[in-house]
């Protein structure tokens, strides 16, 4: 039996285009959807087990879990975020059984890629718009590349994860994708939104 396509929570709502009115300068926000993404999320029970964990994980992937809270490691093929104590999220465009490779490693593992849209939002503008709609310090000396929290972003549970100093990548629960999107768009209109 052939395997389906994951089809985007976005399909058909996320129009390429440009949204509200930028300045001189061209738009201060470019917002694109990642996707096709693997995601899964593993975990341990115990400091003991997580540490044989982590380094069962490194064998598979070649990088470690981070030890730090709100952190990153690794590039995106994989990357994978701190989301608490003895809980990780394994994250990378789909192209292998990511899951399967991860399950006899992990304590528990799930896999979350049909159950998060992924966002990528960018430009000069990108944290003063996370600014209005999310409480977090937002200044680029403070949430930096390697960086990551979860966080309420216009009345939405999001995983946010500093990529670059101007870009970032948003995991939001599938049912909450279209409703995030409307309202980043929304919020985003006096500097100009790209949708790529």
């Amino acid at each position: 039996m052939a395997e389906l396509a994951r089809c985007s929570a976005l399909a058909g709502v996320l129009e390429p285009g440009l949204h509200g009115r930028p300045d001189f300068r061209g738009p201060g926000i470019v917002l694109a959807e990642r996707h096709p993404m693997s995601l899964v999320e593993i975990a341990a029970a115990s400091d003991e087990v997580s540490g044989a964990m982590c380094e069962e994980v490194a064998g598979i992937l070649g990088i470690r879990p981070p030890a730090e809270p709100g952190t990153a490691t690794g590039t995106g093929r994989p990357r994978i975020l701190w989301t608490g104590p003895w809980r990780w999220l394994v994250v990378e465009p789909e192209s292998r059984d990511l899951a399967g490779m991860l399950e006899p490693a992990a304590g528990a593992s799930r896999d979350l890629s049909h159950a998060r849209t992924v966002l990528r939002l960018g430009g000069r503008d990108v944290r003063r718009l996370f600014m209005k709609g999310a409480p977090l310090d937002w200044h680029p000396s403070v949430f930096v590349p390697g960086c990551c929290a979860q966080t309420a972003m216009f009345h939405q549970s999001v995983l946010v994860d500093c990529r670059q100093p101007e870009v970032f990548d948003l995991f939001v629960a599938r049912g909450y994708a279209r409703d995030l999107l409307e309202r980043v768009i929304d919020a985003g209109a006096e500097y100009g939104v790209q949708v790529s």
